[in-house]
């Protein structure tokens, strides 16, 4: 992901990209307004830990965006990459039981691709 942002323009001269881990970002407490995982929830090793430092991170009325393919339940391989319906729903309900307020389901279709997304407010 590092690599695509040489192709996405900087809206700010105050937006940076850092290499890490969603169970390990290295920001201080309190930092982000927003904070975007883009096609990788499915590949944290650790949710709580992952949800736990968006959480320490996002300052109180910050949000946090997942954003994964919509895949069909019992897919395999590729087409597995990404979340069912219910697995978002599932994110959604852990990001408030781990203290988020105000978590939402969107599902989006576009002429080539069929995503869902899951915010959740920092308190």
């Amino acid at each position: 992901m590092l690599g695509v942002d040489r192709l996405l323009p900087r809206p700010s001269k105050n937006v940076r990209y850092l290499q890490g881990t969603a169970e390990a970002v290295s920001l201080p407490d309190d930092f982000a307004s927003v904070m975007w995982s883009i096609a990788c929830v499915h590949h944290w090793g650790d949710l709580d830990a992952g949800l736990g430092e968006a959480r320490r991170v996002l300052r109180s009325g910050g949000c946090l965006v997942a954003i994964e393919r919509r895949t069909p339940p019992g897919a395999r391989g590729h087409a597995s990459h990404g979340w069912t319906d219910g697995q978002a729903g599932t994110f959604a309900d852990r990001c408030l039981q781990l203290g988020f307020v105000d978590a939402r389901v969107a599902r989006h279709n576009t002429a080539r691709k069929k995503t869902v997304s899951v915010t959740a407010t920092a308190p």
